[in-house]
């Protein structure tokens, strides 16, 4: 009967250790931290923006691309090729209210960028600014949504009318980077105590940012010379949540799936080879 040899057991080990690396390594993928400050600054009828954005994980950011959305405008600033580790930059812009520098305004500030694997995201910032401080006002408009299902890429968006006028509103549907959405921006009229209901669908071109939003809802209108803006966001609690359409294996299932299907070709060479010894033995 032929003995194992310590040389006999280092081969095994070796493509065992092999077959364990292919998982730590694939599993060792270093974190991106995208945190952004926005300020603004209102001069005469200039609004200034400051975006800060900073990469506070341990690896690097690709192709950042900060965004400005004002009065239904998007305003895409300078793209950072890359943003290591640790590190920050600062960009602003300087953008007009024109004839609408009197009311409430949202100001969305959004920082697209890319992974090692180039995925997309988005990191997004709202600012509420009210340039004229009102005690109270009556509800002019109501802005809602109502599920249509269990998944929350399916819903309604209802606009009500509550007042004894004619509201004109402007609609703006602003997605994250990774975010389809089948709405376009628009301009309704509504007649007092009217109220209008829109499907509201989303799609993900790789959406993985389970609760972060994954879009976001102005109206502004006026009444007289004053502007008014409300905001809604909505949030997938689970990435699940979003329709779906993208290849099945991201790169990263791809590497764990290919070291699986390796790993147990080792394994099975292994045994083979073992039962192969033992019948020559007998």
């Amino acid at each position: 009967m032929k003995h194992w040899t310590i040389m006999d057991f280092g081969k095994i080990n070796y493509l065992l250790l092999f077959f364990l690396s292919m998982f730590v390594s694939s599993s060792n993928a270093g974190v991106i931290t995208i945190n952004q400050t926005t300020t603004a600054s209102i001069e005469g009828k200039d609004l200034l923006v400051d975006i800060d954005v900073s990469n506070s994980g341990d690896t690097s950011a690709f192709n950042i691309v900060p965004r400005v959305i004002f009065l239904g405008a998007t305003h895409t600033l300078s793209v950072v090729k890359t943003l290591p580790a640790k590190s920050a930059f600062k960009q602003s812009i300087k953008l007009s209210f024109g004839d609408s520098t009197f009311g409430e305004f949202h100001v969305l500030s959004l920082v697209d960028y890319d992974d090692d694997k180039s995925s997309r995201h988005t990191n997004a910032a709202e600012m509420y600014l009210n340039t004229v401080l009102i005690a109270s006002r009556p509800i002019e408009l109501a802005l809602t949504t109502e599920s249509n299902s269990n998944l929350e890429n399916k819903s309604t968006l209802i606009v009500d009318n509550k007042s004894n006028s004619v509201i004109n509103v402007e609609l703006s549907f602003v997605a994250a980077e990774n975010v389809a959405v089948n709405q376009e921006s628009r301009s309704v009229s509504l007649k007092s105590s009217e109220q209008i209901s829109l499907p509201i669908i989303l799609n993900s071109l790789g959406f993985k940012e389970a609760g972060s939003t994954a879009l976001f809802i102005i109206a502004r209108y006026k009444n007289g010379a004053h502007n008014y803006s409300q905001l809604l966001s909505i949030v997938p609690q689970d990435i699940d949540d979003v329709g779906v359409i993208e290849t099945l294996f991201t790169s990263k299932k791809l590497i764990i799936g290919l070291g699986v299907v390796f790993g147990l070709i080792i394994l099975t060479i292994v045994i083979v080879n073992i039962k192969s010894r033992i019948s020559k033995v007998e």
